[in-house]
């Protein structure tokens, strides 16, 4: 039927963000540098010093130059 065509899109359009979501996670996360880096921002994070909009802030530096 028509509802399940534009349901299916919809599970499709989902998993298209789901799967980039992924693999922007682990090409960030293969050079070691940027894992050291989330770990530590998450420890902050975990322990008050810093909001998570910072640790974002601070985890992803090049991409608040294009801002």
């Amino acid at each position: 039927s028509g509802a399940l065509a534009v349901r299916r899109r919809e599970q499709d359009a989902r998993r298209l963000w789901q799967l980039i979501e992924e693999e922007l996670l682990a090409r960030y996360l293969e050079d070691p540098a940027n894992a050291a880096r989330l770990a530590d921002l998450e420890e902050r994070v975990r322990a008050g010093e810093i909001t998570p909009g910072l640790a974002l802030d601070l985890a992803l530096p090049r991409l608040n130059k294009t801002v």
